[in-house]
């Protein structure tokens, strides 16, 4: 394990300290390269160069509205002639009238109905990556602000005449839950919600990461018996939200299950189908711990098979297909994750470095690559592709795993990849041209000269 931690950190030195100076002497003083900082880089300029290629397609969708005594029932079209309708069948909007005018003419009947019960299962508790994602889209917290507030809930709060850690470690990969925690979770969950919100046996979460270390626990509250209004006159504001959050998802975590009936019905006339989908809330289980509000549950209507129905109205709806989104810092720590790149300590740090480098700006919450990030992923990528890749990353993660469990030789691992870069370096220093980022025009006067002034970049960014 020690090997493998050491080999970890020379290779980030390897390349950190190869890579950098090469940056510096093509590019720009001041920038920097990393072994998995420049995958997170990569992976976002890559984002935008699909967003930029990306072609828009219009489709259309038809709702055919009935009416259920006071209730309107909105259904969506899925069927002409026994053809089943793809995304594209209905492509423009002439094709959309002529379909919805061949509608109004038919009666339409309750083909059927269908009804299961869905488990919903509560999420697991938090894990570094998970906490700072969802720190990012509920609390809008930056990784690195969520770490510094979860360093101090974890070293220790002043609660009266005592001093006492709200959370467990929360740099940690690991999903395990001590049994004492759980006890007392289902003690509060009993005491607080009622004998049915606690399953009867405790919810065992397994990690599903190829490359979770295991080494902690959870993130969880330290005494799940410390309620969040109960520690609230001793925290910030903002270490208050955090506690709270995290209290809450481990507490939901520990609850019993949700049950959800799920109702299918189907609307035909001679020539068409359409489908209605309700959810209906069984019973709330950990939903009434974690949150209602983001589900859309909605009682079906009291229709049975074969009874008439009244259309009331078709409306026509015009969509584009919309290209992939950008990443957010919650996306962004979900994709490098789901590859098994960086470690729950690093994934903070990757995006502040990126974002201080000036390779990546933050707007709306959304990361778009600045000019030198597009030209540094690029001369990356034409020299470094073979090792500055999502795969090769994730493998190299998976071989220093495999040299903590004693598989894998420290000294061979690191000798195979110094061997192969090394020789990639070379051809670098050798063939890689000078790229300097170009000056931005502007339609400022020098007061010096009287001629119009550019913006540069510098190693401190633009000026």
């Amino acid at each position: 394990m020690v090997d493998s931690q050491e080999s970890r950190r020379i290779l980030d030195r390897i390349v950190g300290y190869k890579l950098s100076p090469l940056l510096a002497k093509k590019i720009r003083r001041g920038l920097s390269a990393g072994r998995v900082q420049s995958v997170a880089l990569k992976l976002i300029v890559e984002r935008e160069e699909e967003i930029k290629n990306f072609t828009k397609q219009e489709y259309w969708t038809l709702h055919l509205i009935f009416s259920d005594k006071n209730k309107d029932v909105e259904s969506i079209l899925t069927t002409i002639d026994n053809l089943e309708l793809d995304k594209f069948s209905i492509e423009n909007a002439e094709k959309a009238s002529q379909v919805k005018s061949e509608i109004l003419k038919e009666q339409f009947v309750v083909e059927n109905i269908t009804k299961k019960t869905l488990i919903r299962k509560p999420k697991p508790p938090y894990i570094t990556s998970t906490l700072q994602a969802e720190a990012s889209t509920i609390l809008g917290f930056s990784p690195k602000k969520t770490m510094q507030i979860a360093q101090k809930l974890y070293e220790g709060v002043s609660l009266q005449k005592e001093r006492m850690g709200l959370i467990t470690y929360m740099r940690t990969d690991s999903l395990n839950v001590a049994r004492q925690a759980q006890e007392e979770a289902l003690d509060i969950i009993k005491k607080f919600y009622g004998q049915d919100y606690a399953p009867k046996q405790p919810n065992i979460y397994k990690t599903k990461s190829k490359t979770a270390q295991e080494a902690h626990e959870a993130i969880r509250p330290t005494k799940p018996s410390l309620l969040p209004d109960m520690v609230k006159e001793y925290l910030t504001q903002d270490e208050y939200k955090l506690y709270n959050l995290i209290w809450k998802k481990f507490m939901a975590s520990q609850a019993a299950s949700a049950k959800i009936n799920s109702v299918n019905i189907i609307f035909s006339s001679k020539r068409f189908k359409s489908k209605a989908n309700f959810n209906e809330l069984v019973f709330d289980g950990y939903l009434k711990i974690w949150d209602l509000s983001d589900n859309d549950f909605q009682k079906a209507p009291n229709f049975k098979q074969n009874d008439n129905v009244i259309l009331k109205e078709v409306l026509e709806k015009q969509h584009f297909t919309e290209p992939p989104p950008r990443y957010s810092e919650a996306s962004l720590i979900k994709t490098l994750e789901s590859y098994g790149i960086g470690r729950p300590s690093t994934y903070a740090t990757i995006i502040d470095t990126i974002l201080e480098r000036q390779y990546v700006v933050l707007n709306d919450k959304k990361f778009y690559p600045t000019q030198i990030g597009i030209i540094v992923s690029k001369a990356l990528d034409d020299y470094f592709k073979d090792i500055i890749n999502v795969d090769f990353t994730a493998k190299l993660e998976e071989d220093l795993d495999n040299v903590a469990k004693n598989k894998v030789d420290k000294t061979q691992l690191l000798k195979n990849f110094y061997e192969k870069f090394r020789i990639m370096l070379d051809k670098a220093y050798e063939q890689m041209d000078s790229i300097k980022p170009k000056d931005e025009p502007t339609d400022m006067v020098c007061e010096l000269c009287g001629a119009l002034m550019v913006i540069r970049q510098g190693r401190f960014g633009k000026f």
